[in-house]
């Protein structure tokens, strides 16, 4: 277990999210984009369905992308090495 943190099995974002500032503060940035994102776990149970709408889904997928931009940058990998190629 690196830095010591343990967090238990969870699907929340908010609380993963909030334990990364204890080891870099730059996580703080991504406090907006999680946030408001509760049901995009519940859309992978059949007892819990979702249906989100264009507006929900188009705004899951820009926070899902910045969110890996985040981490590849923080792990030294180029974001762009895994974008599309048109």
């Amino acid at each position: 277990m690196k830095h010591n943190l343990e967090f238990g099995r969870t699907h929340s974002l908010e609380f993963l999210i909030a334990l990364c500032p204890s080891i870099d503060k730059d996580f703080e940035k991504l406090y907006d984009v999680v946030s408001g994102l509760d049901y995009v776990v519940d859309v992978r149970y059949p007892d819990e369905f979702y249906i989100p709408s264009v507006e929900e889904a188009r705004s899951a997928f820009e926070s899902a992308t910045r969110v890996k931009r985040f981490v590849l940058a923080k792990m030294g990998i180029d974001p762009t090495s895994f974008e599309e190629k048109n």
